[in-house]
């Protein structure tokens, strides 16, 4: 799971666009859309910057990957409704926040697949 991907999916959870960041962390809209696409790599000072202007501690971005780590773990299903069954019980126990990742996770990924 990418940095950008793991930054566009924090953002996403907070209900920000790249503007709304930017204007937050202080940091040009393009930047972050070039580090969500992947095209640049924020480092720490930059990232701790970002996590600060969300409200994210490093664990959050951390936990993040993690969770999108279990999408792996999920065996295809027949349909979107065995999906959902499927994901629910590869995560049980992580909560809602991670909930809520894994949903906006999907979302990008469905994006990137079309």
């Amino acid at each position: 799971m990418t940095v950008g991907t793991r930054l566009a999916i924090l953002r996403l959870v907070r209900g920000w666009n790249q503007d709304e960041l930017a204007r937050r962390a202080g940091i040009r809209a393009g930047t972050i859309s070039d580090y969500e696409r992947g095209k640049m790599v924020p480092g720490v000072v930059a990232l701790q910057r970002l996590l600060d202007a969300m409200g994210y501690r490093f664990s959050d971005f951390d936990t993040v990957g993690n969770c999108l780590g279990k999408l792996g773990t999920v065996p295809p299903a027949s349909d979107s409704g065995d999906l959902a069954e499927q994901i629910q019980e590869a995560t049980k126990g992580l909560g809602e926040y991670v909930g809520r990742v894994l949903r906006l996770a999907l979302v990008l990924l469905g994006r990137k697949q079309g």
